[in-house]
């Protein structure tokens, strides 16, 4: 495309508006070519003589004599469904960002435009922007996008690297059983009370039906009934939280860890897909069309694990 507009090759548009064919007005473009005319021209059969037709409904090949070599059209052919394939498994699709990509001082979802003059894939707010808005960037390529995000999650994907090795190591263990130990230790203490509750409990029983007073009832276990079912029911409930909370704790220095799970099993070596997008990112804020920031997926479960790792 380069190529033909340095040469100042006439585009197929400029031509047909050249010869006075109805509809076609002037180009905003003044006439240079674009990569949805190139690739209609390298789809064409007609230059391989097979003239396709609709007639009555159906598609139909009407014989004409060839421009080209078929062998030269068919490596053609071959190359730009090389090159789709590599995009796909490259790049995927340019809306891979789709609902996922927000002007962060606003929050307005960004869209994904051709820029007129430059013919690149670039983000902007739908018009008409808001008026409060007043950057000095307008947008951003798409390009710049997916180049930075990449950068940032394969960041991310170094870090959970180095955490599936901490958390094998004697280090990481050594970490994980001082949590535990440390929790462990108050879960102690809320059984002993709890055991001296029930304790009490036989006692305010024993009394009752030996015929005490009330009176005597509460001097003796220091608690109304009443007051020690609501004290154990407290402690029980401090006794289960600690349970999650050691369970918690291992999950967290394990391969079991949320974060650790999405960001040890991504593989970029086939490019940034889609799929990897919708796996890992949450949300990726524009500043100002300067650069954008990434939010990634399970970020409460990377935020257990001992900041000074990374």
């Amino acid at each position: 495309m380069e190529i033909l507009n340095g040469r100042g090759t006439e585009s197929p548009h400029e031509y047909f508006r050249r010869l006075g064919w109805p509809g076609i007005m002037k180009s905003e473009r003044e006439g240079k070519w674009n990569i949805s005319e190139i690739k209609k021209i390298l789809a064409n059969r007609l230059y391989v003589g097979e003239w396709e037709r609709t007639v009555g409904g159906e598609k139909v090949i009407v014989p004409c004599p060839p421009i080209i070599d078929r062998e030269v059209f068919q490596i053609v052919d071959a190359k730009r469904a090389k090159d789709r394939r590599f995009e796909k498994n490259q790049y995927g699709s340019q809306t891979i960002f789709t609902k996922k990509i927000f002007d962060q001082g606003t929050g307005i979802p960004l869209c994904l435009h051709t820029h007129n003059q430059l013919q690149v894939k670039i983000y902007r707010m739908t018009y008409p922007k808001p008026s409060e808005v007043s950057y000095e960037k307008s947008w951003i390529l798409f390009s710049e996008v997916e180049e930075q995000v990449v950068s940032q999650l394969m960041a991310e994907l170094k870090k959970a690297a180095k955490a599936v090795k901490m958390i094998s190591s004697d280090m990481g263990m050594a970490v994980k059983e001082q949590r535990i130990r440390n929790i462990r230790e108050e879960a102690q203490n809320v059984f002993e009370k709890m055991l001296l509750l029930e304790e009490q409990g036989r006692v305010a029983g024993k009394s009752i039906s030996s015929g005490e007073t009330a009176a005597d009832i509460v001097s003796a276990a220091s608690e109304s009934p009443d007051n020690i079912d609501n004290d154990f029911w407290m402690l029980d409930q401090k006794l289960k939280a600690a349970e999650e909370q050691i369970a918690g704790i291992e999950k967290t220095f394990s391969r079991e860890n949320p974060w650790i799970k999405i960001f040890s099993d991504i593989d970029l070596s086939g490019g940034l897909t889609r799929k990897i997008v919708n796996k890992a990112i949450e949300r990726i804020e524009c500043v100002r069309f300067e650069f954008v920031e990434v939010r990634f997926c399970e970020q409460k479960w990377f935020r257990k694990l001992p900041g000074e790792w990374f």
